[in-house]
């Protein structure tokens, strides 16, 4: 529920969190004990781990990690990868390296930011293998308005896939991505251009020796006939 009562915090996490997830659901944890919460040498000992705290978690353990209730993690609708879930990771375990608990809003600015990241390697994923596909290593040459079309062509369809995934934050957040997309995808183009290029000159190489064979084959045959005659 949001309210005019609750801290801005608060409500913005309220407000994002239920389009981003189909289920929610929540397993109420006692406090850890002062020690977890306030002791900046605190790195994990169980001894200084409440009681109460552990009875639960050997409840919570199973609810998540048991065979049958283990289900592929989705956030925002879509699937995590290993990859996705290895950057979600990293974003949490530095947000609690400090001293102090961060605040929600920490939290969600945080997770915000990994899950417009994701989004953006996966658009810019797409990219890459469509471009990959029409004129990649092993592809023939592309004339570069063609090249550069294509390009044009797989960025929009990359931006595309970014906007139209579910993220968290906000308009600021999104666009501010999306031009880091736009940039980082409009960067991959000289090298393209470059491999591009030099696929041209082997092109070039190829069909001067196939126009050689062609007539010395012509020669041959003027000659053979000839003779005939």
């Amino acid at each position: 529920q949001v309210g005019d009562s609750q801290h801005e915090q608060q409500r913005t996490m309220r407000e994002h969190i239920h389009s981003c997830f189909d289920r929610i659901g929540c397993f109420l944890m006692p406090h850890p004990g002062k020690k977890v919460a306030t002791n900046p040498e605190f790195k994990g000992q169980l001894a200084d781990i409440e009681v109460e705290f552990m009875q639960h978690m050997k409840d919570l353990v199973p609810l998540l990690l048991t065979p049958q209730n283990l289900v592929m993690k989705e956030i925002n609708g879509d699937k995590i990868t290993g990859k996705d879930l290895v950057k979600y990771f990293k974003t949490y375990t530095k947000i609690y390296q400090g001293d102090e608990l961060p605040e929600p809003k920490a939290i969600f600015d945080a997770t915000a930011e990994t899950n417009h990241l994701v989004a953006l390697c996966k658009a810019k994923e797409i990219h890459i293998q469509k471009m990959e596909a029409v004129c990649g290593g092993d592809e023939q040459y592309m004339k570069e308005e063609a090249l550069i079309d294509q390009h044009k062509l797989t960025k929009s369809q990359a931006i595309e896939h970014f906007r139209s995934a579910r993220k968290m934050g906000g308009t600021e957040v999104s666009n501010r991505f999306e031009e880091r997309l736009q940039a980082e995808i409009d960067a991959l183009l000289p090298g393209v251009i470059k491999l591009n290029k030099a696929k041209e000159a082997l092109f070039r190489e190829r069909a001067v020796t196939k126009n050689l064979v062609a007539v010395a084959k012509a020669k041959e045959m003027y000659i053979k006939e000839m003779e005939a005659v």
